[in-house]
């Protein structure tokens, strides 16, 4: 009986929905060495990730990515300029914190209803159809909590952590990997998957394979490579700030309604990713906005400057950064307006001179005023005319310096390009030897075999070959990123000039590179499908299609 039993209990337990499997600890999952726990009433627990925004130590040097895609819909999720700074910092760098997890029912409960809530299947899935006004008051009433008891919590310069919600720019900066990724693959629709892992296996999403149309508790699947999970599916998450529209690369002036993250566990699969962002209103009808399929997670954060002191000295390392923006010809957009600016003055000033020989003629009484006039005009014109040349002269210099930049990076990808299909060859000849040597080695058992050197031969191409691709990606990553397409297509001619013994076969290299920065800025392939597509380009345009392997 005692057997019968046994194996009943244990067949409920393979039948129970994942959702309501018990986990060691049900807010934390699956700890990691360098969680941040931190205490919540009624004696609960959240846990918190560091996201590194930058490895220096200057906290004005913030992170400049593009969010959205160039496949983006519409005007929610076309490419956008973002930039994303953490307030706290160690020797590592800047960072912030972001929930490991999605705010459970339980923690919502926890923080909102005044009593201990108990631990049921319930507690464990993300709390949903909560407004974005609960959330930020859950948020509030935790920094409170926070104030009260603060063994443990955060601070910076004196100053405790408080909790709100993330903002946009962090949402998406965490979800795509952060520093924890190479650019490249921050660049692609979801962060990198392990061999042998499918999407499913780190999100849920619509469809039996998946979430099967059901909330699911959160850390029961994988984490991102910065340890947070759930971003994409569960549960759709709100974020700090009002959405904007998308509009020529940058965010639109109109805020909007409620900004929404991830896609939740209704959201086909075809759609999960870490540029997926919509709008809901706030308000809908009778009352708040509240959904089956939105959550929310918290971030911690700080004031811009702890005290008046540390803002003097952002003063100082701001001025620092704009005498070395100028010097590396940073100020363009600045630079422009003030030119037309300029010309307006110039415009203005011309029409004066007009105005003044009108008056001149109509009353003479008045000439010795219009001579002093004049002469003060005739400083200011001549004064407006050198600062005109001078700044017509800094912004052809940052041109020249950009030009030049372009052509370096043209001609680097080239090369880099060149070298993968030699690289290429050598893996593909090693392969062969490395086939020669096994079946030698079988013919011929009593002589001495070469097949393991030929083996460790052929890995360290494959290694070599990976390190040039992962590293080439991320080249065409950051110059698409730094400088508009067209200018990189005006310095193609360029680039091939004057290239020296090697510059016919370079020349073509650098042509074939250029065609890669086109249509990555066209976007669509993973990073992973863009490296093995321009590897065989790459091969096929040195030792011609015939020879490239399946």
């Amino acid at each position: 009986m005692s057997v019968l039993l046994s194996k009943i209990c244990l067949l409920g337990a393979l039948l129970l929905p994942q959702a309501l499997v018990a986990a060691p600890n049900p807010l934390n999952p699956q700890p990691l060495k360098d969680d941040v726990v931190l205490p919540l009433p009624c004696n609960l627990t959240m846990a918190f990730r560091k996201v590194y925004t930058s490895s220096g130590q200057e906290k004005l040097r913030d992170f400049s990515y593009l969010a959205g895609s160039a496949e983006g819909s519409g005007l929610s999720q076309a490419l956008s300029q973002r930039y994303v700074q953490g307030g706290f910092h160690d020797g590592d760098g800047y960072f912030f914190y972001l929930g490991k997890y999605e705010v459970t029912d339980s923690q919502y409960r926890a923080l909102m209803e005044g009593k201990c809530p108990g631990t049921d299947a319930r507690g464990r899935l993300p709390v949903t159809n909560v407004s974005w006004f609960d959330a930020v008051e859950a948020a509030r009433r935790l920094s409170a909590f926070w104030q009260a008891n603060p063994q443990g919590v955060p601070s910076e310069g004196g100053l405790l952590a408080f909790s709100r919600l993330p903002t946009d720019d962090e949402w998406e900066f965490a979800a795509r990997g952060g520093l924890a990724v190479s650019r490249a693959e921050f660049d692609d629709a979801h962060p990198p998957l392990a061999e042998g892992k499918a999407l499913r296996d780190y999100a849920w999403y619509q469809g039996s394979a998946s979430a099967n149309g059901r909330l699911n508790a959160v850390g029961l699947l994988l984490p991102n490579p910065l340890g947070l999970h759930d971003l994409l599916g569960n549960a759709m998450e709100m974020v700090f700030d009002p959405f904007h529209a998308t509009l020529m690369n940058r965010l639109h002036g109109l805020a909007g309604g409620l900004t929404l993250r991830g896609g939740s566990f209704m959201t086909p699969e075809s759609r999960l990713a870490s540029h997926l962002r919509l709008e809901r209103p706030l308000y809908g009808k009778g009352g708040e906005q509240k959904n089956r399929d939105v959550g929310f997670r918290l971030a911690l954060a700080l004031p811009f400057a702890a005290s008046g002191k540390e803002l003097e000295r952002l003063a100082g390392e701001a001025q620092a950064l704009g005498a070395e923006g100028q010097r590396d010809g940073a100020m363009t957009p600045g630079h422009d307006e003030a030119l037309a600016m300029l010309d307006e003055i110039m415009r203005e000033r011309e029409q004066g001179q007009e105005e003044l020989r009108r008056s001149k003629s109509e009353n003479e009484d008045l000439r010795e005023t219009n001579e002093r006039l004049k002469a003060d005009n005739e400083r200011l014109g001549s004064s407006l005319r050198r600062l005109r040349g001078e700044m017509l002269s800094a912004n052809e210099e940052r041109d020249a310096m950009r030009d030049s930049a372009i052509v370096s990076s043209l001609r680097l990808g080239g090369y880099l390009c060149s070298t993968m299909a030699n690289v290429r060859q050598d893996a593909d000849l090693s392969l062969k030897l490395l086939r020669t040597a096994e079946q030698l080695c079988k013919k011929y058992p009593d002589r001495k075999c070469q097949a393991g050197a030929r083996q460790e031969k052929h890995d360290s191409d494959l290694e070599t070959l990976r390190f040039l691709s992962s590293y080439y990606a991320d080249h065409i990553a950051k110059t698409h990123e730094t400088y508009a397409l067209p200018l990189i297509l005006r310095q193609l001619p360029k680039s091939r000039e004057s290239l020296g013994a090697m510059g016919s076969n370079l020349s073509d290299f650098i042509t074939l590179h250029a065609m890669h920065l086109k249509s990555y800025h066209k976007g669509a392939a993973s990073s992973k499908d863009n490296q093995e597509r321009w590897v065989k380009s790459c091969f096929e345009a040195a030792f011609g299609k015939r020879q490239a392997s399946p």
